[in-house]
């Protein structure tokens, strides 16, 4: 590696936050990528890929391909990020002496090894501490760092809670109303291959009030105006009446209802446990004249719509859809907040601005043709939308889509998509 490589990297870091540690990593980095490029160049013989580094090293092909991968980045703070443990770092140093790599070489690169490992003790603690350190540094990184970790996160909280997801779907479509002023919204809420994975384990699909002069029977969401079916019917007997089980791949799920007072709550039934007996739940609802719409002004009076994951999920699709003649005045935005302290929040408040999360994940616009709305982890989703729309007399060439797709979110993350004024 040349001196280039540090001029290019330290040219940013000065004055960033960590520009001391940052510095620190890149030397590291360097030496790393410079010691062992030149041990490897002086091996009796030259190896031509991992497999060949391995058979002549005698060390994993795992490690043999990272080291490669790692001493060929630009960057040095990407070398650092990649490259194996100072453990096989050292075998490698050892077999290489054994294939005829000179002594001076071998010093050289120990002490690049003993100079990362002194990063590691003294800045983070341990490797995997470090590599959350340098994804501020590594886009790149800093996205698959976080996707592994909320893998990990997902497997211990689906495993504590015994219920896990394949996929969480939430759809919101807006449309004017015929009340000026207002417009409509759909809503389609999809829970795909729920398996329990221990059979006492309960699950909830929400809560719903029912108003005081009201009954168990014909609950709505207090204190907005009841939601209708896709057929503009009340709900008549609840979730059972906005269900749309044709849209299931496995078996639909079976419902329970429990009341206490005016709540009602809604419970996974007996399903059995285990991936052989997942289920899908699909749901459809329509407010009517939901909205006030406004034009841009205010940030706080921005509309906003947003999903929360609640059951532990390996991937969340969040899809909304606005017709082509509501916010032409604003742009669309991804916000991720924390809920776990204040619930859920007011998107582009100044006061929950403290709970706001960074992200990697992005915000999607899918324009107005419906084929780009597909989505490989459900086929039918098209059809769904078709369906939805066809039933309510909408073109559905008339919306543009707006898409944030999730693997891994965690719960009690809200995931906004905001629209507010043009810049």
């Amino acid at each position: 590696m040349s001196k280039s490589i540090e001029q290019r990297s330290a040219k940013g870091s000065q004055a960033s936050p960590g520009g001391s540690l940052r510095r620190q990593v890149e030397a590291v980095g360097t030496d790393l990528a410079e010691s062992y490029t030149a041990l490897l160049g002086s091996l009796s013989e030259r190896p031509t890929g991992p497999q060949a580094l391995s058979d002549l090293l005698g060390v994993t092909v795992v490690t043999a391909s990272r080291l490669l991968r790692a001493i060929a980045q630009a960057d040095p703070v990407a070398v650092v990020d990649q490259i194996p443990g100072a453990v096989p770092l050292r075998k490698v140093m050892k077999a290489a002496a054994a294939n005829g790599a000179p002594a001076a070489r071998q010093k050289a690169a120990a002490k690049a090894v003993d100079r990362f490992e002194a990063l590691i003790r003294k800045n983070a603690g341990h490797r995997s501490s470090l590599n959350a350190m340098l994804t501020d540094w590594l886009p790149q990184g800093r996205r698959e760092f976080e996707v592994r970790r909320r893998q990990a996160a997902y497997k211990a909280i689906s495993e504590l809670r015994g219920v896990s997801c394949d996929l969480d779907l939430a759809t919101i479509a807006v449309h004017p109303s015929q009340e000026e002023g207002k417009a409509d919204l759909l809503s389609i809420q999809g829970s795909f291959g729920l398996d329990r994975i221990r059979p006492d384990a309960t699950v909830q699909f929400g809560t719903l009030r029912t108003p005081a002069e009201g009954s168990a029977s014909h609950p709505v969401f207090d204190p907005a105006p009841a939601p209708l079916t896709l057929d503009g019917a009340g709900l008549s007997d609840g979730v059972a009446s906005v269900r749309l089980d044709q849209f299931c791949s496995r078996a639909p799920a079976p419902i329970i209802t429990k009341t206490f007072g005016r709540d009602i709550q809604y419970l996974l039934g007996e399903t059995g446990f285990g991936p052989e007996s997942s289920v899908d739940l699909v749901i459809a609802e329509v407010n009517r004249a939901e909205l006030i719409l406004e034009p841009a002004g205010d940030s706080a009076r921005n509309p906003y719509f947003y999903q929360i994951a609640g059951t532990p999920s390996r991937a969340m699709l969040f899809d909304v859809l606005i017709h082509k003649d509501i916010y032409t005045d604003r742009d669309a935005k991804l916000l991720l907040y924390d809920t776990s302290n204040r619930g859920p929040a007011a998107a582009g408040s100044k006061e929950r601005a403290v709970d706001l999360l960074r992200t990697t994940d992005e915000l999607e616009l899918l324009g107005t043709q419906p084929s780009r709305r597909r989505f490989t982890g459900f086929p039918r989703y098209l059809e769904l939308l078709d369906h939805a729309f066809s039933k309510l007399g909408w073109s559905s060439e008339e919306f543009v889509g707006y898409r944030v797709q999730i693997s891994y979110p965690l719960q009690g993350n809200q995931v906004c998509i905001a629209f507010g004024a043009k810049e």
